[in-house]
């Protein structure tokens, strides 16, 4: 789930997405300048 269409997505800034797990959404970003990093989270994400 995301707030942008992933098909649409540059491939310049950061991809940003969020999936459910359990009572949180966690975000998970990617940022295509520093692919080394692979896909970071934020942590525990907020509850929605």
């Amino acid at each position: 789930m995301t707030k942008a269409n992933i098909m649409e997505w540059d491939a310049q800034s950061p991809l940003v997405f969020s999936y459910n797990k359990g009572d949180a959404f966690i975000d998970v970003t990617f940022d295509p300048a520093k692919p080394m990093l692979g896909f970071q989270t934020g942590g525990g994400g907020t509850s929605e």
